[in-house]
Formats: C-alpha cells, structure tokens, sequence
C-alpha cells in the first residue's frame, strides 16, 4: 500500500494505492487547512504550529517556488509526525 500526498496551496490530496493479484486499486479525497497562509497564532495543534515555522523558515532562506516550499514543508513535517516527534 502507498500513500502520495500532494500539497497544493491551501489543500492537501491524499492518494492510496494497493496492489492486489496484479491488479491497482486506489483512493483520493481532498482536504482545506489553510496551512498555506495560517499564522502561528491560529495554528490549531503542534503539526500545523511546526508546519507554520518551517514553511516560514523555508521563506526566509529564499526558497520562493511556493508549490516547492509547501510540498517540501509537507513531507517535513509529516516525517516529523511518522517518527513521533509531533502530534
């Protein structure tokens, strides 16, 4: 099984894929955050606080590609998450 996540301005699509026999089957759905243009102060839990920091941080070391800056935030943090250093 296989999870993408792509991160896309104020959403995130998720996509599961699983093989079975030779044959794909997969999912996607959609979900709004607005983890593109929140602020640490209306961060609603540790992840998106860390994600708020790091996106900010990633600004100001000059990545300016924000398709980049968020997918790149995204994967950080969701690793963050995967290794139980954030909730």
């Amino acid at each position: 099984m296989a999870f993408i996540k792509i991160r896309r301005g104020r959403h995130l699509k998720t996509i599961v894929e699983d093989n079975h026999y030779g044959h794909t089957s997969s999912m996607e759905w959609t979900e709004f955050d607005d983890l593109d243009t929140k602020t640490i102060d209306s961060a609603e839990n540790n992840y998106e606080k860390v994600f708020v920091v790091l996106r900010e941080g990633l600004k100001d070391h000059g990545y300016d590609d924000e398709d980049a800056r968020l997918s790149i935030t995204q994967d950080l943090a969701d690793l963050l998450r995967q290794n139980n250093l954030i909730r």
